[in-house]
């Protein structure tokens, strides 16, 4: 699936940089993810599998997490590092948020650069392509049976919009990519890279 967005914010030219990992920018690799998560599970005082994720963006210098506890999902809140400091939350209204699942979950975040050149090539861009975003969110539609291996299950009784939390999902991993003048095109996967 293709679509057509506008904008084209704090890009990174796709063969600036050396490494694979660089190519993709601090912001939009599994690394800065990861830390980004650890860092919120500190600041709830949880362990950093405890954390339930609404959506995950990065962008090259930012990245903005909906998150909550796993033992509370009824309280979401957006957080955000940008310049290498995390902010203060935001508190969500829990009815925005799709659905949930957790860093581990998505197995396409370890496969990024194998991901950039299957979006270069499915959204016809030639090497000077930039990747502007990763972001994971939950689709409508499209949930997943609850993991119940990890004891972190979301349970359907807490204060939610309608008394409901949000389930778990099958998250869907998008790439935007950008070339020269040409609108930026959004590149979806499977939570495990599989092209949409």
């Amino acid at each position: 699936m293709l679509l057509l967005v506008g904008g084209c914010v704090g890009s990174v030219p796709y063969d600036e940089f050396g490494s694979e990992s660089a190519r993709l920018g601090p912001a939009t690799d599994l690394a800065a993810f990861t830390d980004a998560r650890d860092r919120i599970a500190e600041e709830m005082g949880v362990e950093p599998e405890d954390v339930l994720l609404g959506s995950l963006t990065g962008s090259f210098d930012s990245i903005s997490v909906q998150a909550a506890n796993a033992r509370d999902a009824s309280v979401w809140d957006t957080w955000t590092i940008a310049d290498g400091a995390l902010r203060d939350p935001w508190p969500m209204d829990h009815g925005s948020v799709n659905g949930s699942f957790t860093l581990d979950g998505v197995p396409a975040l370890a496969e990024l650069t194998d991901l950039v050149r299957v979006a270069r090539e499915r959204a016809g861009l030639g090497e000077n392509a930039m990747i502007t975003d990763v972001a994971v969110s939950c689709p409508y539609g499209r949930a997943a049976a609850p993991d119940t291996t990890s004891g972190n299950t979301m349970s359907d009784t807490g204060p939610h919009a309608g008394g409901m939390t949000p389930s778990p999902c099958d998250p869907t991993v998008t790439l935007t990519v950008a070339e020269d003048r040409r609108a930026p095109v959004d590149v979806e996967f499977s939570s495990d890279g599989e092209p949409l």
